[in-house]
């Protein structure tokens, strides 16, 4: 049997502020795009303050980057759904024990299961989540479709 496709839109952000947005295939990063990466190398922290993944994984999603872009535009309503309940659902709050979160999204496309994964370091950075999700719900398709492509700087 095939071994099924594994696509993860990403975005995180370091405890510097400097902020990673990205799209992966198969464990690959082959569109994406670093920001604010402080000028001064002693200004810089690599830990992740916060960070959140969509994950779909799938036999018949596609492998080219531009393919999988078209995809993630074409099932945008699907991502807006599933990023627009969890932040709803989060608004309560949430046990700071229970990271990371993983939030199946219902009603996927036929055939794929995805999910919205998110992580915080640190409490504070936990309560602003689901304004984070948000963000990334009103920049889906800007974000999306943007993201520059990438060199494959090694493969297995």
């Amino acid at each position: 049997m095939a071994v099924p496709v594994k696509l993860s839109f990403y975005r995180q952000q370091c405890r510097d502020g400097s902020l990673r947005t990205g799209i992966e295939i198969n464990g690959h990063t082959d569109l994406g795009r670093f920001q604010n990466e402080p000028e001064d190398p002693e200004d810089r922290d690599p830990v992740l303050a916060w960070w959140v993944d969509l994950r779909c994984k799938g036999h018949k999603l596609p492998e080219d980057p531009e393919q999988v872009r078209r995809w993630f535009l074409d099932h945008a309503e699907v991502i807006h759904r599933g990023f627009q309940e969890l932040a709803n659902e989060m608004e309560a709050g949430l046990d700071f024990n229970t990271w990371p979160l993983l939030w199946p999204i219902p009603r996927p496309p036929r055939g794929v299961r995805m999910l919205i994964a998110c992580n915080a370091s640190r409490r504070l950075d936990g309560l602003t989540m689901p304004s984070l999700l948000r963000e990334i719900d009103d920049e889906w398709e800007e974000v999306v479709r943007t993201l520059p492509a990438t060199e494959r700087l090694w493969t297995l």
